[in-house]
């Protein structure tokens, strides 16, 4: 699948518009759950980034066959450069 300028064009708008929501409803959603004390900080941090997993993966089950392995196969790089390009 051959991405046009306008698809590339979407991507941004679409995913810096969705960032910015989970942004903030992330942080209403976790208030009641930083206080308590039967979570755990490491408990917190992983249930976020499985949620984040439940969503991609829900996302990518609604694409054909051949774009969603391409994609899945491109995950770890894209990981690996997000992390890289956190910690500079």
């Amino acid at each position: 699948m051959a991405l046009t300028d306008q698809d590339i064009e979407a991507i941004a708008i679409v995913s810096q518009a969705m960032s910015s929501g989970f942004i903030l409803a992330g942080a209403t959603i976790m208030a009641p759950f930083a206080s308590d004390p039967k979570i755990s900080p490491l408990g917190m941090l992983l249930g976020v980034a499985q949620s984040h997993i439940d969503g991609l993966a829900s996302a990518l089950a609604t694409l054909e066959p051949t774009t969603r392995d391409n994609l899945i196969a491109s995950v770890p790089a894209q990981l690996k450069a997000i992390i890289e390009r956190a910690g500079s």
